[in-house]
């Protein structure tokens, strides 16, 4: 690239903006661009409504999993009973 080609990127302050019709509203907000969240740096609360909800979505999850295994295997071995008698 050459310093006549416009760049899609615009680096300000070290952190790069990649649409440029959020530029205005990144430099009112002084935020610049969207950074990654440091949950260490939050407040104890909030970090434990944050790891509840994301503990409670695994739970979730892994239940619908072993429901969904025995759900097959309860159908598979009942089948198997009904065809054998």
């Amino acid at each position: 690239m050459h310093e006549t080609q416009k760049s899609d990127h615009i680096k300000i302050n070290n952190s790069v903006v990649i649409n440029e019709e959020l530029l205005p509203l990144q430099r009112i907000e002084g935020g610049g661009s969207l950074k990654p969240v440091n949950l260490s740096s939050m407040p104890k609360p909030v970090r434990m409504i944050g790891y509840s909800i994301f503990g409670f979505l695994i739970l979730m999850v892994s239940v619908l999993i072993i429901s969904s295994i025995l759900k097959m295997i309860l159908s598979f071995t009942l089948g198997q009973c009904h065809y054998s008698s």
